[in-house]
């Protein structure tokens, strides 16, 4: 049933200024209404869930900025074991995103999300950049990088790196978790792909809501319309016609 429809179903009860009629007149609306709210309804599930997969993202990699920032800049009198942990943090916060972002894309319902997801991934994969001296030198003491993606760590050979030349390993690890923090740092922003994906979806959610509460408060004027005697002769009715057609 269209705008048209409704109007004349309407306008017949007026003429015919019967209570009956008039509320038989509301039911193709208020089926109307229920229609367009299951829409928004299902949309807002849609951008609920999409909301709560970058949230999942958001915190995994602000994991990683706060492993990267403990790794780039360790506390004040930090020990072997101290930058040991640290290193080991780094890499499970690291893969922990990437298996994120890499769930983020199998769960994606929208174009905009599986970019989003995707570009975050691709930033991820690439703190280490093409600085092939700093790869080598984290091949060195046990930190590779893996074809998916991954980092691991030799624990084994980290430790006999740290024993060996601690200052050099530390240097390192340093560098690493500076570009690790810049990356993170950068996808959390506001223009970054997890950032602004977040930012467009709580946009979204909150416009979706509105007009849930916008059709909800044009139904209930319709409700009351439909006990007076002549609804589209009243200004409420007209003003209730005007917020429903806005509606489709």
């Amino acid at each position: 049933m269209n705008i048209s429809d409704m109007t004349n179903a309407l306008r017949a009860s007026t003429m015919l200024g019967k209570q009956a009629n008039t509320v038989t007149a509301t039911d193709p609306i208020s089926k109307a209404f229920a229609q367009a709210g299951q829409r928004v309804q299902q949309q807002l599930d849609v951008t609920s869930a999409q909301l709560s997969s970058f949230g999942k993202l958001k915190s995994a990699f602000a994991d990683v900025q706060g492993a990267a920032k403990a790794l780039s800049s360790p506390k004040t009198g930090a020990t072997d074991d101290d930058i040991s942990k640290a290193a080991a943090d780094f890499v499970k916060a690291f893969n922990s995103a990437l298996q994120t972002a890499k769930a983020n894309q199998a769960q994606a319902t929208s174009s905009p999300e599986l970019t989003g997801a995707r570009r975050a991934e691709t930033d991820l994969r690439r703190v280490l950049g093409t600085d092939s001296s700093l790869s080598s030198s984290l091949k060195g003491i046990g930190i590779t990088q893996q074809a998916d993606g991954s980092l691991a760590l030799d624990a084994t050979k980290f430790q006999a790196a740290i024993k060996a030349n601690g200052t050099e390993l530390r240097a390192t690890v340093a560098k690493l978790g500076q570009q690790g923090q810049a990356m993170a740092t950068r996808e959390l922003a506001d223009t970054g792909n997890v950032g602004s994906a977040l930012k467009a979806l709580s946009s979204q959610s909150t416009s979706l809501k509105a007009r849930q509460s916008e059709q909800q408060a044009a139904l209930t004027s319709f409700q009351q319309l439909a006990s007076a005697p002549n609804p589209l002769l009243s200004a409420s009715g007209l003003a209730a016609y005007t917020r429903f057609s806005s509606m489709f």
